[in-house]
């Protein structure tokens, strides 16, 4: 089963519920129960270039924004791009809840979007 949530903290935890999501993504028994966990929201103005996007642990495997495609995911969101007229930043960061420790299971799939131009 997967997991969705949408929070303005998809990128960096901040606080309140982004500090709720790590926590929670991090538990065993929710972990036992989502084999894969999404979180998406805004791209925001104060976010980090693409090396430092997802954080220490992040890795951006496609971003329209900074013309990265490790892996062919244009043509997963080359049309959601086109459609809603936003850019898409997608890759992986772990969730660790503060322990760096924690298995590679609580590997997480990430994704924002920020205003574009739609073209086409």
């Amino acid at each position: 089963m997967i997991a969705l949530h949408v929070t303005h903290e998809a990128v960096a935890k901040m606080g309140g519920i982004g500090a709720v999501i790590d926590g929670l993504a991090t538990a065993p028994s929710y972990r036992a129960a989502f084999e894969r966990t999404i979180l998406t929201g805004p791209l925001l103005p104060t976010d980090q270039p693409v090396t430092e996007r997802l954080g220490p642990d992040g890795t951006v495997l496609y971003s329209s924004l900074d013309g990265i495609d490790a892996g062919g995911w244009d043509a997963t969101f080359r049309r959601v791009e086109r459609t809603y007229g936003v850019h898409v930043i997608y890759g992986t960061r772990r969730l660790t809840n503060g322990d760096p420790a924690r298995p590679p299971r609580s590997r997480c799939c990430w994704w924002t979007c920020s205003a574009a131009t739609p073209t086409g």
